[in-house]
Formats: C-alpha cells, sequence, structure tokens
C-alpha cells in the first residue's frame, strides 16, 4: 500500500534531489512539500555516516538543510553495528577502509534490514567484484528504490 513504508535514504539520493536542475523547488513545489512532509512524519531517515559525507567541508543548501534536520540522520545501535560489520565482510568493496568518506552503505543497509525499510539510493548496481547499496541489498533481500522508484512508491504526481 503507498504510503506505509519506511525509507532509509543514501546521501546519493539527498545530493541528485537537491541539484536545482534535477528537482527546482520552483518547478516541482508539491514533490518539496510531499518530502518535507515525508521527514516531518519520521517516516524517512538516514544514517549518521550519511550526515558526515553530506556535511564534510561542505557549506551549501543541502548541507545547511542536514543541519538542520539532524534528528533524520540516526546514530546506530549495537545490532546495526555489527549487521554492518558483517555486510562490509561479506561484500569486499563496498566500503574503502584507506577513506574516511563514503562509509555509509553498510549501516543504511542494516537499519533498513533490521526494520524491515527500504533503501532509497541513486547508485549503481554495481556487482560481486563492485558491490553497490543496490546489489547488496539484492543480495540480502532488503527493498531498494531509486529517488524516482520512492516517488512512485508513495504514490506522488507532479
Amino acid at each position: 500500500m503507498p504510503g506505509q513504508t519506511e525509507y532509509v535514504i543514501d546521501a546519493s539520493a539527498l545530493i541528485d534531489l537537491w541539484r536545482p536542475k534535477n528537482y527546482s523547488r520552483k518547478v516541482f513545489p508539491s514533490l518539496w512539500r510531499n518530502f518535507e512532509e515525508l521527514v516531518a512524519s519520521g517516516r524517512l531517515t538516514s544514517v549518521r555516516e550519511a550526515r558526515r559525507e553530506l556535511t564534510r567541508g561542505a557549506s551549501d543548501k543541502l548541507a545547511d538543510w542536514v543541519k538542520r534536520h539532524s534528528a533524520l540522520f540516526t546514530d546506530p545501535g549495537e545490532e546495526e553495528v555489527n549487521l554492518a560489520v558483517r555486510i562490509t565482510a561479506r561484500f569486499h568493496g563496498l566500503v574503502d577502509p584507506n577513506k574516511e568518506e563514503g562509509q555509509a552503505d553498510p549501516f543504511l543497509i542494516a537499519k533498513a534490514k533490521l526494520a524491515d525499510s527500504t533503501v532509497v539510493t541513486n547508485e549503481g548496481k554495481g556487482g560481486p567484484s563492485k558491490p553497490k547499496i543496490p546489489f547488496v541489498c539484492g543480495e540480502l533481500k532488503v527493498r531498494c528504490l531509486d529517488l524516482v522508484g520512492m516517488f512512485e512508491d508513495l504514490g506522488w504526481i507532479f
């Protein structure tokens, strides 16, 4: 049933949403009203690591929005951390241990898996040798949509 699913959103989807050439507030005002309502309802969430990716050294409108909506980006609980560690161990290449940023992926997937939620990402699928969020979600039976897929899932029409 549209509108009943919880969503765990990746930085890539938020970045694409905030690109003015993609979803200008002037052109898509109802999208932005719907999105803000989804956030306010608590049905959209993310993880602390995604917040770090979005605000590290940034001073744009998205970074400002993320800072104002910091409650959206939750700290992982013990169960999420344990599952994220297992995901990282199983899917080599999902994270780069030499990079500080880009480490949100296993936490997003763990959060969604444990909450029976849907991951929202605009990453490409990847594969066994270079796994990305959609590939790992498929392997772990976690529902995964891109941003437009979430709009469709919610029944949003613009």
